[in-house]
């Protein structure tokens, strides 16, 4: 027979599958102490959050025309072609 102490339910806080005996108290210590990152929804503890935001989604400006806000990791990683596109002909 299936019971409640073989199951185990997904915390929203962390999405780890936690059993179902165990579910309340992990759910509010997750509560309390995780957050979901806004940006690329990773759990995070609360205390590290600005630290995580700061070092994995700090945005710089772009120096093209635009001005456009764009994440560190695409400039570092070439996204960005300071060429001016080959004229046709």
């Amino acid at each position: 027979s299936h019971n409640r102490e073989d199951s185990a339910e997904t915390a929203l806080c962390c999405k780890k599958d936690i059993p179902a005996v165990n579910f309340i108290i992990h759910e509010i210590h997750c509560r309390r102490n995780i957050e979901m990152c806004p940006y690329c929804s990773d759990s995070i503890p609360k205390s590290e959050m600005k630290n995580h935001i700061e070092s994995e989604h700090v945005q710089v400006r772009d120096i093209s025309a635009l001005g456009l806000l764009l994440p560190l990791g695409m400039l570092l990683m070439g996204s960005l072609c300071s060429r001016s596109p080959a004229s046709a002909g």
